[in-house]
C-alpha cells in the first residue's frame, strides 16, 4: 500500500525553487497552507504535488516546511501558530531562508523540533545543509529518502557559518576572479587568454588544495610582493588594494606559516 503524504507546507510564493525539483513529491506533499486557500491552491498546482488545506489539516503531517519571501515569514510563522495543533514532536524547518533556526522559537517553545533546510546549488540533484537538532535527523532522512534528494546534518545552531562559507567560495570569490582577469589584461593578454589561464591555474590550486590542505599555500616572497603590488598601482589603484587587502588578509589567515617564512628570509 502506498503511505499517505506526511509532510505538511506552509508558504508563500514564490516558494524555494527546489521544491519543484523533489522526486516523488506529489506522493510525499500533503496540506499546502497559505494566506488563502485560493493562493494555496495556486501554489499545490505550480508544485504538482499537495493539495490546498485550513492550518488544521497539518495535524497529519510529521514534518512541516516554512516557503516563502523574506518579508512574509511572519505572517508564515502566525499562520503556523493559528493552526491548533499539537506541535510535540513534529519537525518544522525552514527552507531556503535567510533567517535561522531561532527565529522558529515560538513553535520550539510550544515542542516541535526545528531547523533550516538550505539548498546547495552546486550539485545536478538537489542537495541540502540541514541545520537541524538530533531529534529531527531520522526525519530529514527519511524526507530525503523519499524525495530522492540529499542533505548534509549540522548542528542545529550552525546555519548562519555554513551560510559564510558558502559566500566565501561564491559571491567572494568573483572579485578574486575579476582581479586576476583584469591585471592579466593589464599584463598584455587577450581575453579568452586570460580566461584560459585563470581556469587552469584555478584548476591546478583546487586540485593542490584537495590533497595537502593548508599546506598547499606558501607565502609569497616579501620582495616579489612589493614589486607586484607597485607594478598593479601603475596599472590600476584599485587592483592594488585589492591585491595588498588579500595578501594581508590571508596572512592573518596563515599568520604562523607566514610568520615563519618572514622569520628565515
Amino acid at each position: 500500500m502506498r503511505p499517505a503524504p506526511w509532510v505538511g507546507l506552509i508558504a508563500a510564493g514564490p516558494v524555494s525553487p527546489s521544491l519543484y525539483q523533489l522526486a516523488n513529491w506529489n506522493a510525499t506533499l500533503g496540506p499546502v497552507c497559505a494566506e488563502t486557500l485560493r493562493v494555496a491552491s495556486r501554489l499545490a498546482n505550480q508544485m504538482k504535488a499537495g493539495a490546498a488545506a485550513q492550518p488544521e489539516a497539518l495535524a497529519k503531517s510529521q514534518l512541516i516546511l516554512i516557503s516563502g519571501p523574506f518579508a512574509d515569514f511572519q505572517s508564515l510563522l502566525d499562520l503556523a501558530l493559528r493552526a491548533g495543533i499539537d506541535w510535540r514532536g513534529r519537525t518544522v524547518l525552514l527552507v531556503d531562508s535567510l533567517r535561522a533556526a531561532d527565529q522558529l522559537e515560538p513553535l520550539r517553545a510550544l515542542g516541535a523540533h526545528t531547523g533550516t533546510l538550505d539548498t546547495i546549488d552546486a550539485f545536478p540533484g538537489v542537495r541540502f545543509a540541514a541545520a537541524i537538532d538530533g531529534a529531527s535527523r531520522r526525519v530529514v532522512q527519511r524526507f530525503c529518502t523519499a524525495t530522492k534528494s540529499k542533505a548534509y546534518p549540522l548542528p542545529h545552531n550552525s546555519k548562519q557559518v555554513f551560510a559564510a562559507a558558502g559566500t566565501l567560495i561564491s559571491t567572494l570569490l568573483t572579485p578574486a576572479f575579476t582581479a586576476a582577469f583584469e591585471s592579466f589584461k593589464h599584463a598584455g593578454l587577450t581575453q579568452p587568454e586570460a580566461e584560459d589561464v585563470i581556469e587552469n591555474i584555478v584548476r591546478e590550486q583546487l586540485r593542490a588544495w584537495r590533497k595537502a590542505g593548508r599546506k598547499s599555500w606558501t607565502p609569497p616572497d616579501a620582495n616579489a610582493a612589493e614589486w607586484q603590488h607597485a607594478a598593479l598601482a601603475a596599472a590600476d589603484v584599485k587592483l592594488a588594494r585589492y591585491f595588498e587587502s588579500t595578501e594581508r588578509a590571508a596572512a592573518g589567515l596563515f599568520a604562523k606559516k607566514a610568520s615563519a617564512r618572514a622569520g628565515g628570509a
